[in-house]
């Protein structure tokens, strides 16, 4: 009668672990409920969804996202939008003519620059200005300057590129983490912009 016992709570034991196991599996390649949210933004801009919902479940996303950060952290980034025009911490304008007035005279006398490799870029493959923009893509501020910086680089500045960095101020934007894997999930299928 023991002998049952044992055989049963065994049995009981090796059915709890394999459930474990595959739980465990089953939530490694399942996207949390926050990047959830994107998988319908995904299909719309027909990216292919299964290969979506494998990249942003995955970790590797959050180390690009957080090397983005501690980079911001260490060059004193603590808000967003902040930008940084060939290395320089700078104010832009929120407007493509206000960006243009600040940029223009930087082409004059600036050296070709070579884009920092794995990065999300626009513009210019050799520029001779690269706007390092820091960001959230659930930041008010960081909206108001988006129409601006995609009207200035949709007239294509000759010798100007933009550098995309992930900067999400996760205390205050509960999908800014999700949302900023979901654009590098949509990257990996040259989709970032």
């Amino acid at each position: 009668m023991k002998e049952k016992y044992i055989l049963i709570g065994g049995a009981l034991l090796l059915i709890f672990i394999v459930g474990l196991i595959y739980l465990a599996r089953l939530d490694a390649t399942t996207p949390s409920s926050s990047e959830s949210r994107f998988i319908s933004y995904a299909e719309e801009i027909g990216l292919d969804v299964e290969k979506f919902k494998t990249d942003i479940s995955g970790e590797s996303l959050d180390g690009r996202v957080n090397s983005d950060v501690a980079e911001g952290d260490s060059r004193g980034v603590t808000s967003t939008p902040t930008f940084f025009v060939n290395g320089e911490r700078m104010q832009l304008p929120n407007t493509a003519a206000g960006i243009k007035g600040v940029i223009d005279p930087l082409l004059e006398d600036a050296q070709e620059q070579t884009i920092p490799e794995g990065t999300n870029s626009k513009g210019s493959e050799t520029p001779k200005v690269i706007i390092t923009e820091y960001s959230d893509l659930e930041c008010p501020a960081c909206k108001s300057y988006a129409p601006g910086l995609k009207e200035y680089f949709d007239g294509n500045p000759e010798g100007v590129a933009l550098v995309y960095k992930h900067f999400p101020l996760v205390g205050i934007h509960r999908y800014a983490q999700a949302a900023a894997k979901a654009t590098e999930a949509a990257a990996l299928q040259g989709k970032f912009w």
